[in-house]
């Protein structure tokens, strides 16, 4: 009789330590594959270590290193891209929400600090550009088209972004065009006021032959 209660006690025992096993061997492939992950994050190849996080994702949807990592490398990856792009203000807003934990990881630390400063400075010196474009609209407003038109000079030198370029180009063209009026209307001035000398230079000379 305790043969026959043996033999299935031993199969379940058995088909325990199969499952638990088998967990094991799988939740090692996971942290495998999070732990490369991290490697690549590391040595700055985010791309492929967003596809490590998908591949543990894929299998453990809920495994909370993997979706929190991704999600930095993600974060960082569309700031970059805002940032390159000229979206300074959407770039900081996304940097921003990165978990503060990317600080523990070596490498990828560094490139969040970097681009961080970079939109810092961007941010700064596009606010300056703005300010000068202002100036640009009070010197026209004002109609101190020279004064205007050294201010264009001096931004055209600054990095502009698309929206920056545009409205310096139709200031740039208002001011010309003002200076250009000026010119014209300086050198009719000159014409006529020559045209008037030498009217009165004729009539004195025929005065002159009368007398």
């Amino acid at each position: 009789m305790k043969k026959k209660y043996i033999i299935p006690i031993v199969i379940l025992v058995i088909a325990i330590i199969g499952v638990g096993s088998f967990f094991i061997y799988k939740n090692s492939g996971v942290n495998k594959e999070v732990n490369k992950g991290i490697e690549l994050m590391t040595q700055k190849q985010y791309q492929e270590a967003v596809a490590c996080f998908d591949l543990v994702l894929e299998d453990k949807p809920n495994n909370e290193k993997a979706v929190k990592l991704k999600d930095m490398v993600n974060n960082y990856l569309d700031s970059k891209n805002l940032f390159d792009k000229g979206d300074f203000e959407a770039a900081n807003k996304k940097i921003n929400e990165m978990n503060q934990e990317y600080s523990n990881y070596s490498g990828f630390k560094d490139d969040v600090s970097n681009l961080k400063d970079k939109i810092s400075k961007a941010i700064k010196d596009s606010k300056e550009v703005n300010e000068n474009l202002d100036k640009i609209r009070d010197e026209i407003n004002k109609k101190n088209y020279k004064e205007a038109k050294n201010l264009v000079d001096k931004l055209e030198k600054s990095d502009l972004n698309k929206d920056q370029k545009q409205q310096l180009e139709d200031l740039k063209g208002r001011v010309n065009s003002e200076l250009n009026k000026s010119e014209e209307k300086s050198g009719s001035s000159g014409y006529l006021g020559n045209a008037a000398v030498d009217k009165k230079n004729y009539l004195n000379k025929l005065n002159t032959i009368k007398e």
